[in-house]
């Protein structure tokens, strides 16, 4: 198979197609001695990662990485200038550019790089820039998505369609921050304001428009949640290899004076956002809600019991700050009058 053009947008089996024209070079890269080094593929994205330690990481890294692409372009693929190395350290970096530099592979280096749309520094540093631009954008569509519902009504559905998903795109990796959730809230309330809401609190607003589930308040911190518990479903041992890095991770994040700045992947992520909703997060699988209930992961249990819970408990704490708003707003025009 000799492919004579680029992707063609739309095509059915374009992915199917892709996928069987980089098997062999991605499966052949890998040799029997490159334990902790992996190739993935998504669509015509590839990305190689290495787990190990200083040199013996930058060199098995650079072999296979290297092959890799010299398999890809003897099949006619071309290397996107996009491509970037990271590492979870300086010398690494440096280390692994300068195999690659010597086998003919000039690639530029970074501390962070953009995969699949989302921030990633190899869990190192935490960086939202794409996250905060996809955001941004975000609350302006629903601005225009305002403007056009004050004309036609049914056009305030178009949040679920856009608004909603580029903003929460890729949020299970690093959550997404309270005062982000806020903006997003205001703004979606506001896209969908009318004479019949008028009084009406935030929540309430975007409960009888579209339903619970949707808002970010309750869809974000559970897809962060329910991202992680899957991930202990695929792999019971992980609570095992974790189980340092999450007590460790736990503190740092309480003690923080900007808990939220620390987050740097779904782990922290998941403590982070354990944190926000006043729980306790005593292991990886064992988790204690405000009211002192302990909810231990069962694997006998489905994902899907685990949801309910979840949403169920988002909502309650969801109402709550709504009502307690409520209340003194209540008592602050009382005290006016």
């Amino acid at each position: 198979m000799i492919p004579w053009n680029s992707i063609t947008a739309g095509c059915g089996r374009a992915i199917s197609l892709i996928r069987t024209y980089v098997y062999t070079p991605i499966r052949t890269s890998l040799g029997p001695h490159d334990r902790g080094v992996d190739a993935r593929q998504f669509v015509d994205d590839l990305v190689v990662t290495a787990i190990g330690h200083n040199r013996a990481v930058a060199a098995k890294a650079g072999r296979v990485s290297s092959l890799l692409i010299a398999q890809l372009e003897a099949k006619g693929c071309v290397l996107s200038t996009k491509t970037v190395v990271i590492a979870s350290s300086k010398a690494i970096r440096i280390n692994l550019l300068r195999i690659l530099k010597a086998k003919g592979y000039d690639l530029q280096g970074s501390w962070s790089a953009r995969d699949l749309g989302v921030d990633t520094a190899a869990g190192r540093r935490r960086t939202t820039k794409v996250q905060s631009n996809r955001v941004g954008k975000s609350l302006i569509r629903a601005g225009r998505i305002h403007r056009m519902a004050k004309l036609v009504r049914a056009s305030r559905k178009l949040n679920l369609s856009g608004t909603l998903p580029q903003a929460l795109w890729g949020v299970q990796i690093r959550g997404l921050a309270p005062s982000w959730i806020r903006k997003l809230r205001a703004a979606l309330a506001q896209s969908v304001f009318t004479s019949s809401f008028a009084g009406t609190s935030t929540t309430a607003t975007i409960h009888l428009t579209f339903g619970a589930s949707v808002d970010p308040a309750i869809s974000a911190p559970r897809s962060v949640l329910l991202y992680f518990l899957q991930r202990l479903f695929e792999c019971p041992n992980l609570c095992e290899y974790i189980g340092t890095l999450w007590q460790s991770t736990v503190r740092r994040l309480t003690l923080s004076s900007n808990m939220w700045g620390c987050v740097t992947g779904p782990v922290s992520a998941t403590i982070a956002t354990l944190l926000s909703m006043h729980w306790k997060p005593r292991r990886p699988n064992i988790w204690e809600d405000q009211t002192g209930q302990v909810f231990v992961l069962d694997p006998n249990e489905s994902l899907a019991q685990a949801a309910q819970v979840i949403q169920h408990r988002l909502a309650e704490q969801v109402w709550q700050r709504a009502v307690s708003y409520t209340h003194l707003r209540a008592h602050e025009t009382k005290a006016n009058l």
